[in-house]
């Protein structure tokens, strides 16, 4: 959900993958946001990386979410293509051709994945509250249109509120359960709703981990308990 969608930035049209040290690691990003996961993998014997495209993505994931046979896949890459192969199904696909940019100044090349600098505080929110909280926000209008959240935290309360130019403003408070680190309050930032949404649903866990800063700094979304993964978005008007 975070590659790039931009043809004038074909490098980041796909997701970047890299095998290396027992590990298979794999990042996209569209400069505004950044989503990062990695696994142990079986009978690593050599370091690659490679670039796959979107549509080669997509059709694996189509093929092998179906009823497959097989608990494992078998994965190769050449210098240009890559190779999938389980049950009786290969599929090939071609690789973007380039260099992808260095997501570690991103993030640290540790596997807690701090951001640089490393956080002064972060919350744990209920992943379907704040999703149901971007469904209302959507619901004031008709369209696609994409809403800023204006996240302020004060006196241990976190409020969420988006506003949509001539119909008004909508305003929740979300209920956040820890608070490791102190809140420099008042504290506001103003985040992607959509972007938001995209990290929450594709978290299986019922809690994420919001990681702060200062206002002007990217938040570190990951699941609670689970740091082989997890994603930055940068504030609003913003880039990475």
């Amino acid at each position: 959900f975070s590659v790039s969608k931009d043809p004038q930035r074909h490098i980041l049209n796909g997701v970047y993958l890299a095998m290396e040290d027992g590990l298979l690691k794999m990042v996209s990003t569209d400069g505004r946001r950044l989503a990062y996961i990695f696994e142990e993998v079986m009978n690593a014997k050599t370091k690659k990386k490679a670039i796959v495209p979107t549509a080669g993505v997509n059709l694996i994931l189509k093929i092998i979410s179906g009823d497959t046979k097989e608990e494992n896949i078998k994965m190769g890459l050449s210098e240009n293509q890559i190779g999938i192969a389980f049950d009786d199904i290969v599929i090939l696909s071609v690789l973007i051709e380039g260099s992808f940019p260095n997501y570690e100044q991103v993030i640290a090349p540790d596997n807690d994945g701090f951001l640089l600098p490393r956080p002064k505080w972060s919350i744990v929110i209920n992943n379907k509250e704040m999703l149901n909280v971007i469904k209302r926000f959507k619901a004031m209008t008709d369209d696609d249109f994409i809403y800023g959240l204006f996240f302020s935290f004060d006196k241990n309360i976190l409020k969420v509120s988006a506003t949509a130019t001539g119909i008004g403003c909508v305003e929740y408070e979300v209920t956040y359960i820890d608070k490791p680190g102190e809140i420099e309050v008042p504290f506001e930032t103003s985040l992607n709703s959509e972007y938001i949404g995209d990290v929450l649903k594709n978290i299986e866990e019922d809690f994420s981990v919001f990681e702060f800063s200062i206002p002007s700094n990217p938040v570190l979304i990951r699941p609670q308990g689970n740091k082989k993964y997890l994603c930055v978005v940068m504030p609003m008007k913003m880039d990475i």
